[in-house]
């Protein structure tokens, strides 16, 4: 976290970039008290560390700001001065990026497995996060469902595992952030039905299409009276 003026428009979310292990991204968490004035602002930059699915360590880690500064040195960005966001940063930290190999099955009797548990992926697309929120939504539907617990999460498994065991491995080839990369690739823009292709594939692989959408029962579960 950092306290810096306002970037472009103040509420301008940055990605500078193309592929994983080589990009910047900064956004505020809140609103500057004046126009023009400071606000505390996130960043992230991605290096390049272990390939998908390696063990990797040093979570949380402490970062130095000469560590940080130089991971920006070849960096430049016209509206941001990098190395004054970093030395105002109230703290750095290192978070690997990483997954696992998707499982064989989640649920064991009265136990099973949820969020990152149970689908540690790559954060494209936004659904690392989201996709724990939906784990939680059908597991109450499922228990809600089923007397029997064992029953239920098993049912819970079934709805579940195989989609997510699917995004694991297309988060590692970009999820829908692969438009970026071959835009990089190609010096410009790709054409539009190529990333059309693109992101409505991977919307139709996490389930978020319209279609989908508005045609699924919903999940949700009644209340409980006291």
């Amino acid at each position: 976290m950092s306290r810096y003026p306002h970037i472009l428009g103040g509420r301008t979310i940055v990605v500078a970039g193309g592929r994983p292990g080589d990009k910047f991204v900064a956004y505020p968490v809140e609103d500057p008290a004046a126009e023009d004035g400071p606000a505390l602002m996130n960043w992230v930059l991605e290096i390049r560390g272990p390939r998908p699915g390696e063990a990797t360590d040093g979570f949380h880690r402490p970062v130095a700001v000469e560590e940080a500064l130089a991971g920006v040195a070849e960096w430049s960005l016209p509206w941001i001065d990098l190395p004054e966001l970093i030395r105002d940063s109230t703290g750095i930290h290192e978070f690997p990026m990483g997954d696992r190999d998707p499982l064989p099955r989640w649920s064991f009797g009265q136990v099973t497995l949820v969020g990152d548990a149970a689908h540690p992926m790559y954060p494209m697309g936004m659904n690392g996060g989201s996709q724990s929120i939906v784990d939680a939504r059908v597991l109450a539907w499922s228990l809600a469902h089923h007397d029997d617990p064992v029953r239920a999460l098993a049912r819970y498994d079934d709805l579940r595992r195989e989609p997510l065991n699917q995004l694991v491995p297309a988060n590692r080839e970009l999820g829908p952030e692969k438009i970026i990369a071959l835009t990089e690739e190609a010096g410009g823009p790709v054409p539009e039905e190529h990333a059309t292709a693109v992101s409505q594939g991977y919307r139709q692989l996490a389930g978020c299409t319209t279609a989908v959408l508005n045609s699924r029962d919903s999940w949700s579960v009644s209340p409980v009276s006291p």
